[in-house]
């Protein structure tokens, strides 16, 4: 039976993630044991004094920023008062599973594979039966090496999130899995790397050249250029994922979590650029940019900042409102509009002067006078990209 107060007098900081469906239990976990939780996941990572800390930092390794955290190790501030261990979250549990406080550079070591905060939080791997083909031992060794640092093995490769193949398989494996989000394929040197990173940093996949001339860069290096269903994809994108007006959509992080695979914001339609290509297609385009988002969120369903999500006037449909990096939820009302009958068409106020007013769209500000912009022809109004 688990000491109930395995943790007393110990403090962790839960430092800031996305992944929101975990705090709770890892809360919960904490004080079941008897220790004090400090919550920061909802803050930004520059908000945090970190030489006041004295405890266990809790970090979430899919968050961008947590390869950077999880190298300062143990961090003493000047006068050897506060001791900060800064460590993969998954920690708590490993504790509880051992019933004891494990030093944190074991830990660490126990740590690398692991990728949620409770029980079985590890990453599921599959070895290859070619990887060590009629030597047993080597590939034990194999299996030791996944399990001794928090991942965990199946027999299923259909269950598992990464199947380790020789070198030489690689390439043909990957295509056999490139319709597959949930599964990534690398090789023993991939596995072998990142032991001793200490961290899982995945293989990006290949860019594939897109069709038509490509610009060149200085210096003559080629450069892909942005295509018309890449910038809707990314008008949408900054129109629903940006929490404020305009706000934010300069920064780096903005555009890293945008392109990488292990976050939230991911869309895998960024992979033909670099994050500082999207970053640059923004600032180069800003004002065109900020205009077309404006009329999203007016043709569109939008959160008008007080938790009321507004109807597209263009069909019959609710949304519910998601989660940061999930899509909406679709509910149709079609059964709804059967017993209500059609909609009124909008009614018309009459003007001062007896002539009718025309309605006005429900959108932030956005009329459908003839001087706005929602009833011009963008392209024509706003001119070419800047892609240079």
């Amino acid at each position: 039976m688990v000491n109930a107060r395995l943790f007393e007098d110990v403090t962790f900081y839960i430092f800031p993630t996305r992944r929101e469906r975990y705090v709770r239990g890892l809360q919960d976990l904490i004080e079941e044991y008897g220790g004090t939780v400090v919550d920061y996941h909802k803050q930004q990572i520059q908000e945090i004094v970190l030489n006041e800390l004295d405890g266990y930092l809790l970090i979430d390794p899919a968050q961008v920023w947590a390869p950077e955290q999880l190298k300062k190790g143990t961090k003493k501030d000047q006068y050897n008062q506060n001791i900060a261990h800064y460590i993969n979250w998954g920690y708590p549990q490993l504790c509880v599973d051992h019933d004891h406080l494990i030093q944190a550079e074991r830990a660490r070591d126990l740590l690398i594979l692991n990728r949620t905060p409770g029980e079985d939080g590890g990453w599921v791997f599959y070895l290859s039966s070619s990887l060590s083909v009629g030597n047993e031992a080597r590939q034990q060794k194999n299996r030791d090496r996944i399990t001794d640092h928090g991942g965990r093995l199946t027999d299923d490769e259909e269950d598992a999130n990464i199947i380790i193949v020789p070198h030489d398989e690689l390439e043909d494996e990957r295509e056999r899995y490139s319709s597959n989000s949930f599964t990534r394929v690398e090789s023993k040197g991939w596995l072998l790397d990142a032991i001793a990173e200490k961290y899982v940093r995945f293989t990006p996949p290949p860019r594939e050249p897109l069709p038509g001339r490509t610009p060149i860069r200085e210096g003559g290096q080629p450069r892909a250029p942005f295509t018309d269903e890449e910038r809707q994809h990314f008008v949408k994108y900054l129109a629903t994922v940006s929490e404020k007006e305009f706000q934010g959509l300069q920064g780096n992080n903005f555009y890293k979590e945008l392109c990488d695979e292990n976050s939230p914001r991911y869309r895998a339609w960024s992979r033909t650029h670099p994050w500082q290509s999207w970053q640059n297609q923004y600032k180069k385009n800003k004002e065109r940019y900020n205009r077309e988002i404006m009329l999203f969120r007016a043709e569109e369903i939008f959160d008008d900042g007080h938790g009321r999500h507004h109807r597209s006037r263009r069909n019959n449909q609710r949304v519910v409102k998601a989660p940061v990096g999930a899509q909406n939820t679709v509910e149709d009302e079609e059964d709804e509009l059967e017993e209500e009958g059609s909609a009124p068409p909008p009614r018309k106020r009459p003007r001062r002067n007896g002539a009718e007013e025309k309605p006005r769209a429900k959108g932030r500000g956005i009329s459908t006078g003839d001087d706005q912009l929602a009833n011009e022809d963008v392209n024509s109004a706003l001119g070419e990209y800047d892609d240079g």
